[in-house]
């Protein structure tokens, strides 16, 4: 499979200076003692695509705010 990668410069935590890139590159790199574990497990991605500390676009209930 051919996953296209964009925005890899975009800085995922900016006090580290981690970008989108470094993440992706932590994941294949450490994939072949993850990915046993993970097999057949649900797994979830939360997004927030205005950044760690923006909106994730989500509207929480108010028991939870």
């Amino acid at each position: 499979m051919i996953v296209k990668l964009t925005h890899l410069d975009k800085t995922f935590w900016p006090k580290e200076r981690y970008t989108k890139g470094d993440v992706i590159a932590y994941y294949e790199k450490i994939a072949p003692y993850l990915l046993p574990y993970l097999k057949n497990r649900a797994e979830v991605l939360n997004r927030f695509p205005n950044g760690i500390k923006g909106n994730c676009g989500h509207a929480f209930p108010v028991a939870i705010r």
